[in-house]
């Protein structure tokens, strides 16, 4: 897992991103491996890889949602871009 090579504000946004639960299987993204990769650049955005459980997820925008608000807790991240 890329979690060992995480610098530490990374590593905090991958922690918060622990607790974002997919509410249609009760389980986090990270732990669903749906989580690809997590990096904060040199102006405080947080670039988020990740994919859904299905395509077409219905609730593809929940999760987005969810997501940023989870990085958006770490201090000094500033925005979130989803890929």
């Amino acid at each position: 897992m890329f979690e060992e090579s995480l610098l530490p504000k990374e590593k905090g946004v991958y922690d918060a991103l622990k607790n974002v639960i997919d509410p249609e299987l009760g389980v986090s993204l990270v732990d669903l491996g749906l989580i690809y990769s997590v990096e904060v650049d040199d102006q405080n955005v947080c670039h988020i890889n990740w994919t859904l459980t299905t395509m077409g997820c219905p609730i593809i925008e929940l999760l987005q949602d969810m997501i940023k608000k989870a990085a958006l807790q770490v201090d000094r991240v500033k925005n979130v871009k989803l890929n």
